[in-house]
């Protein structure tokens, strides 16, 4: 069941006549709502229909607001085509300069903001906000600076699933 919602919002994601790619929040609302799904699909691999009840609603919470931001570092370095195609993003209407600074400043502030509704070690959330904002600083390329957001999120999600056990 969850398989048939991923390409289902993948199919309206990007096929005519939906296309939903093309709205600057909407689409990546959708990507962050697949990725949120390809977990709870992993985690039903184990806990079959109970995945749903089982899965921390915070852990959901967080991951889909990592993927709503990374679908947004992703945009960046396809501005011309995303222009070109119709489709909106932070980087097509600011450009990609204003795009990149805005969309590394929002992941810090949502580092800090999940590292404190998860309660997380402060010292966990200031070398991960430390780690990101120096490479963010350093690497001025929206693909390598992935990388390092997703060193982030394994590292505060990590010590937030460490802390449950």
């Amino acid at each position: 069941m969850i398989l048939i919602f991923i390409l289902a919002l993948s199919y309206v994601y990007s096929a005519e006549p939906f296309r939903l790619k093309r709205f600057v929040l909407i689409g990546h609302a959708i990507l962050a709502t697949i990725g949120m799904s390809v977990f709870l699909l992993g985690v039903s691999l184990s806990d079959g229909i109970l995945a749903f009840s089982n899965t921390d609603g915070k852990l959901l919470a967080a991951i889909f607001i990592f993927f709503f931001v990374a679908s947004h570092l992703k945009d960046i370095k396809d501005v011309s085509g995303d222009s070109a195609d119709g489709v909106t993003t932070i980087a097509t209407l600011f450009g990609a300069d204003a795009a990149y600074k805005v969309v590394s400043a929002s992941v810090i502030l949502m580092i800090v903001a999940i590292g404190a509704w998860l309660n997380l070690a402060l010292a966990v959330v200031a070398m991960s906000v430390f780690s990101f904002g120096a490479l963010s600083l350093v690497l001025r390329d929206s693909e390598k600076l992935l990388l390092a957001l997703q060193f982030s999120i394994v590292l505060l999600l990590g010590n937030y699933i460490y802390l449950q056990f």
